[in-house]
Order: C-alpha cells, then sequence, then structure tokens
C-alpha cells in the first residue's frame, strides 16, 4: 500500500506477498465499507464481480444499477425483465428495425404500411378487415379461391385460364313500377311491374366500365303494345343504345340484357 496521505492512491503487485488483494482469483477490488486500526478503507473481491483478463471480460452475478447510460456494442438477453422502455428515447423507435428469427406478438400490430415478402401462409382465428377507406385498392397476384373449412371453394379464380368458379349465384334485384327510373352501376337485375309505359335510362358507359350488365325484365304478366305502354329504354347524355338515342320494346313478359363497351355504348345481347 503506497503513502495515501502523500500520493492518494493504492498500487496492488500481483506478485508481491506483501500486497496480495483480497478476495477470489481475478475479483475486482471495491472498498467493503469496514476500516482498518489506521482508519483506512478494507478492500476485498467477491466472485460475484470479476475481470477475467485472459478473454477480456468482465462478468457481474447480481443487479447493476446505472444513473446514467449503459453503452455496449452488443445486448444479450431475452429482455423479459426490462421495464421503463419507452419512457426515454428509446420507444417510440425511428429508423429500421431489424430481427433475425422469430418475433412472437400476442396482442395488435399497427403499421401505416406493410410490406410481407416470401410468405407461405397466413393464419387468423377471427374476422379480418381490408382496407380503411373507400379508395383503398387491394391486389392479389396469382389465383385465388374462397369457402367454407374443408369444403370445396364457393368462388375461385384461377390464372392460368383467367376463368371465374362461382357454385351458385346471387346478384343484386330491384323492382320497379315508376313510369320513369335511371338504372345505376349498382344495378344488376330490374324487374319492371307497372302496366303503362315506362322510360329508363342507363347509367354511363364509362361508369359501368367494359363488360357492365343490366337485365331488364317485364314482370307483367300483360301484354305492351309498343307505343303505348312500351318499355323505353334510353342512353345517358353522350352515349348510345344499340348505336340509338333510345329503343323501346313490348311483347309478353319480354326481357333485353345489355352490355356496355366502356367508353360511350349499350349494346343488346
Amino acid at each position: 500500500m503506497a503513502n495515501v496521505e502523500n500520493y492518494g492512491w493504492a498500487y496492488v503487485h500481483p506478485t508481491a506477498s506483501q500486497a496480495q488483494a483480497r478476495g477470489v482469483d481475478k475479483s475486482v477490488q471495491f472498498l467493503t465499507g469496514a476500516v482498518d486500526s489506521n482508519g483506512i478503507g478494507i478492500s476485498s473481491g467477491s466472485a460475484n464481480f470479476i475481470f477475467d483478463y485472459d478473454n477480456s471480460v468482465l462478468e457481474l452475478t447480481g443487479d447493476m444499477s446505472a444513473s446514467g447510460l449503459v453503452s455496449a456494442s452488443y445486448f444479450y438477453g431475452d429482455g423479459s425483465n426490462l421495464t421503463n422502455v419507452g419512457t426515454g428515447e428509446g420507444f417510440p423507435f425511428t429508423g429500421d428495425a431489424v430481427i433475425t428469427g422469430t418475433l412472437h406478438v400476442t396482442n395488435a400490430i399497427t403499421a401505416s404500411h406493410y410490406l410481407i415478402e416470401n410468405t407461405f401462409e397466413i393464419n387468423s382465428s377471427g374476422s379480418s378487415t381490408f382496407g380503411n377507406t373507400d379508395d383503398d385498392i387491394h391486389q392479389f397476384t396469382g389465383s385465388v379461391s374462397f369457402g367454407a373449412s374443408g369444403s370445396t371453394a364457393g368462388f375461385s379464380y384461377n390464372v392460368t385460364n383467367n376463368q371465374t368458379s362461382i357454385i351458385g349465384l346471387k346478384v343484386a334485384y330491384r323492382s320497379v313500377s315508376l313510369t320513369a327510373f335511371s338504372a345505376s352501376v349498382q344495378d344488376y337485375v330490374i324487374g319492371v311491374t307497372n302496366t303503362s309505359a315506362i322510360t329508363m335510362e342507363l347509367p354511363s358507359a364509362v361508369d359501368a366500365g367494359i363488360g357492365g350488365i343490366i337485365v331488364i325484365k317485364d314482370e307483367d304478366t300483360g301484354p305492351r303494345a309498343t307505343p303505348s305502354n312500351a318499355i323505353t329504354i334510353s342512353a345517358s347524355s353522350g352515349d348510345t343504345v344499340e348505336n340509338l338515342s333510345y329503343i323501346s320494346f313490348g311483347g309478353t313478359m319480354a326481357s333485353k340484357t345489355f352490355y356496355s363497351n366502356g367508353v360511350d355504348k349499350w349494346f343488346v345481347i
């Protein structure tokens, strides 16, 4: 022990028998709180706090308390006992988080954008919701099918032959008893129930899109004479139906199916 009164520091020689450190091999020295007969603090070491100088490893068994930052190139452990994460500058996290291995989340994950690559299967035990605004577009690449668990798919699309398969079909239906009516792009089958003449305007071909279809059926059992109580189908402004501004049809329980070219024309199938 050097003259602490003159120099203010201590030096322990590793081989000098007269100045051996206390504690186990490689233990880091610390004040024990006790003092010797000269009133000088007594130091010692512990197997719980050692420095392995061969491997440059500082080992601590027990808790470490720090009032400042703890910095390291790497941190190991499962993080199960971390507390106060997010109260400082750790979270929310800004930047790229790279995880190698499996991520287990017991609650929801919320993000403004998801990019999932090389995914073989996504399982959900409950209901799922896609999108949150009317202008959302969801695109699937490849074939797709929908159906009850363990049953044949009720709806499927095969990308190989561009064919859609549907088991059972239910379309939009509207019953009309007016003498003037404007169809919309949401209409598919329109049943006319009145006995008097009716004028029905088709929606814009642009709004209906290429291949848009509307079926108009006379559901009244009485005959319709042209033009006294005929069904007249007119095109919207700028469009034509059968290359005319309007067409009329009568007969008994007649029907006509119209399709759109998606630009400015409707035609009868």
